[in-house]
């Protein structure tokens, strides 16, 4: 697989969980700790696009 394929696969499933946490806790389960998993993982996307 190359570095690139290997790459993406890794921001969408970055991008998958980040979804999954803002759809699970919509409204009033959004909570701080939610907003700080999904900034982290949101970082890591970035980093990932970094090295595309």
């Amino acid at each position: 697989m190359s570095k690139i394929k290997a790459l993406r696969d890794q921001r969408a499933e970055k991008a998958r969980e980040a979804r999954n946490l803002l759809d699970q806790n919509a409204g009033d389960k959004f909570t701080q700790e939610i907003e700080t998993q999904v900034d982290a993982l949101y970082e890591q996307i970035d980093r990932i696009d970094a090295q595309i």
